[in-house]
This record gives structure tokens, sequence and C-alpha cells, in this order.
């Protein structure tokens, strides 16, 4: 049976004082909680990250946001942060693939499936994250671009696979009708059949 994910994206933000403050907050509502039927997920920023991993928890996950497209551990790679890097700081998962990578930096399905690749041959999680564009989705290319990211961006051993969309159409089509929201996560479902997946909000 497939376990539930929850997981929290904290983005460009956090400094460290509300950063753990946060964390602690988070870690101490489901450390209270016995058997929990789902698994929770914090990404924090990573100025932050190596601080939020520190605090003693035991029913949450902590991961990183993005790690870099090259396999070196280390080098001339100013800016980046390598997978090694991230498991250092203490991190288990990572998010890659995200939208806003994909669209502000122009990350193709190419590199993700790299950075995927690196995350797990680091001993991470990895969170491959994938979803169309309200101009793709509203010029009826929504079914043909995340279907090209399922099948480019994936790894076989990719542990979890959530289409990003789905949060952003709950939101985005409150003028809509119900049966136009479901009609949505049909076309999802469609896309994902081929490739043996299942649909997974998070």
């Amino acid at each position: 049976m497939r376990t539930k994910l929850i997981a929290g994206n904290w983005k460009m933000n956090g400094l460290k004082a509300d950063a753990t403050t946060l964390a602690k907050a988070v870690f101490e509502k489901f450390d209270g909680i016995q058997n929990l039927p789902f698994e929770v997920l914090v990404c924090p920023p990573m100025n932050v990250l190596g601080y939020v991993a520190d605090i003693p928890h035991k029913s949450v996950f902590v991961g990183a946001q993005d790690v870099a497209e090259t396999v070196k551990p280390n080098g001339a790679f100013t800016g980046d942060i390598s997978a090694a890097m991230v498991k250092d700081l203490g991190a288990t998962w990572t998010l890659v693939g995200h939208s806003e990578r994909r669209t502000y930096h122009h990350e193709t399905d190419a590199i993700v499936r790299q950075k995927a690749e690196n995350a797990i041959n680091n001993g991470l999680t990895v969170v491959i994250c994938i979803g169309e564009t309200l101009e793709e989705r509203e010029s009826g290319k929504a079914l043909e671009v995340v279907t090209r990211q399922v099948r480019d961006s994936r790894l076989p051993k990719c542990q979890v696979l959530p289409l990003q969309p789905i949060v952003c159409w709950l939101m985005s089509l409150c003028g809509q009708s119900e049966r136009a929201k479901f009609q949505q996560q049909l076309m999802l479902l469609k896309c994902m059949q081929p490739f043996g997946l299942k649909l997974l909000r998070i």
C-alpha cells in the first residue's frame, strides 16, 4: 500500500530564529502522535537546513529544496550545493525539478533527472516535481507536458513523484465547477498510468 506524504516546502523564507521556532513546533506536533498514517517532510531553505536538521525529532523528515546537477561532491561550482553536502547537513530527502526551478532557472528534464540520480547515489530520498505551466494548460498541452516530464525526469528507483499543479489548480479553479476539477484530475491519472504510477497530492 502506498504511503501518504505531507510535505512542506518553505521556499525562500526563513532566518535562523523563525525557522527553528517553526521547525520545533512542527516536530513537537507530529512527534506527539502515535502511529502516524502518513509521512511528514519539511524542506527549509539552505541557509537554515542544518539548523533544522539538528533539532531533535523522530517523526518528521528534513529535506533540501534542490541539489546541484554536477556529480562531483565538491569543486568550482559557485552557488551550488552538492547532494553530498546536503546529506552532510543532516537532511535525508530533497526536492528536484520544482516548477520554479524549471521556470525561472530553465531546468530541463535531463537536468532534473541528473540531479535526482546524484541525490539517490548519495543516499537521499528524492521528490521529483512535475507539472505544466498555466500557459501550457490553457493551450491544451498539459497532458503532453506532464507525460514528457514523467518519462524524461523520472528514474526507476525514484521513490516519490508528486504532481505539483494539483495544489495550484485547487486554488486557481475556485470559479469553475467541481466537474472541471474532476476532469483535470482524470487527465493527470491518464498521464501517469502508462508508467505504473498513481496520483499523489502533496
